[in-house]
C-alpha cells in the first residue's frame, strides 16, 4: 500500500465520529427551539384572549366567559382566567416540547384602561 491510501483509511470514520458528536447538540437545539415557537404561541393566545375578556367586562358583559371562549381547544385546559377589579388575566401552562420543562411568563394581564 502507498503512503496515501494508508492515510485516506485511518482517517474514513472520522466522518461518522462528528456525526455521532453533533447529533445530540442539534437534538437539543432543535428541541429549545420548538420550545420558544410555543412559547410565542401561548403568549400570543393568552394576550388575545385577556383582550377579548377585557372587552366584554367594558360592554356589561362576562369577562371570564368570553375569555374562555376566545382561546383555542387546546389552550382551555391549560389556562387560569382572573376577571379583577381593573384587569383580565390569562395564564396558559403546560406548552412544552421537552416535557415538566416550562418557559415562563407565558401569561397576559390586560388593563381595561388599556382598551379604552
Amino acid at each position: 500500500m502507498t503512503r496515501v491510501a494508508k492515510r485516506l483509511l485511518a482517517e474514513s470514520g472520522q466522518a461518522i465520529a462528528e456525526l455521532v458528536a453533533l447529533a445530540p447538540l442539534v437534538v437539543a437545539f432543535s428541541l429549545a427551539i420548538a420550545s420558544l415557537c410555543l412559547w410565542v404561541v401561548g403568549r400570543r393566545v393568552a394576550e388575545e384572549s385577556a383582550a377579548a375578556g377585557s372587552i366584554a367586562v367594558l360592554e356589561g358583559g362576562d369577562g371570564r366567559r368570553a375569555a374562555a371562549n376566545a382561546l383555542p381547544g387546546w389552550a382551555r385546559k391549560r389556562s387560569v382566567i382572573t376577571v379583577g377589579a381593573t384587569q383580565t388575566r390569562v395564564v396558559v401552562r403546560g406548552l412544552s416540547v421537552m416535557g415538566d420543562i416550562e418557559l415562563p411568563g407565558m401569561a397576559a394581564t390586560v388593563k381595561w384602561a388599556e382598551i379604552q
